[in-house]
């Protein structure tokens, strides 16, 4: 009867020890994935819709949200993301290679509405901090802590009739890199 408790012991403590690892492990496989998909299908500094890369990360019928994707690498100097449009509502992200968000936005909470954004590393942030260039003037300036990335942007469809307004707004993004002497 000992043998048969330790053993139930045994089994309830390593299924416990495999969600728990399944669980904590989730995250880090599904961000890396997104990344891999970005890595591969995205060229640099262009900005794509993601429904037209891959199947495997296309929009589901039931998403009201319409997705797109810039890949930035800062050795090739500041990248700048620039949009304008009149969309219900629209969400960036900036992520790292493995897909960690280190920033965040919406229409909400960025001057104007607009979307004019800078990604910068620290040594750029230094360099453009004596002198701004005329260019980044309105431009929301953003601190990375990694060199290379993507930044995804959301836009929010809350039905067809509002298709064109958002192909329109993608359209418009751009993606590309600012020079400056620094």
């Amino acid at each position: 009867m000992a043998r048969y408790f330790f053993a139930v012991i045994v089994g309830v403590i390593g299924a416990i020890v495999v969600h728990f690892g399944a669980i904590y492990l989730l995250p880090t496989l599904s961000a890396n994935a997104a990344a891999a998909i970005v890595g591969v299908s995205v060229a640099d500094g262009e900005f794509v819709e993601i429904g037209a890369l891959d199947n495997r990360i296309a929009r589901e019928n039931a998403d009201p949200f319409r997705v797109g994707i810039c890949k930035f690498d800062l050795s090739s100097g500041v990248f700048r993301m620039r949009s304008d449009g009149d969309v219900p509502l629209w969400t960036i992200a900036v992520h790292g290679q493995s897909g960690t968000i280190s920033f965040s936005a919406t229409d909400r909470n960025v001057p104007g509405g607009q979307l004019n954004l800078a990604i910068v590393n620290q040594k750029q942030l230094r360099e453009i901090r004596q002198s701004l260039p005329q260019d980044l003037e309105n431009a929301v300036i953003v601190d990375t802590r990694f060199d290379a990335g993507f930044i995804s942007m959301r836009a929010f469809e809350p039905d067809a009739s509002y298709a064109e307004k958002i192909r329109e707004f993608f359209a418009n993004t751009s993606c590309e890199y600012v020079t400056y002497e620094g």
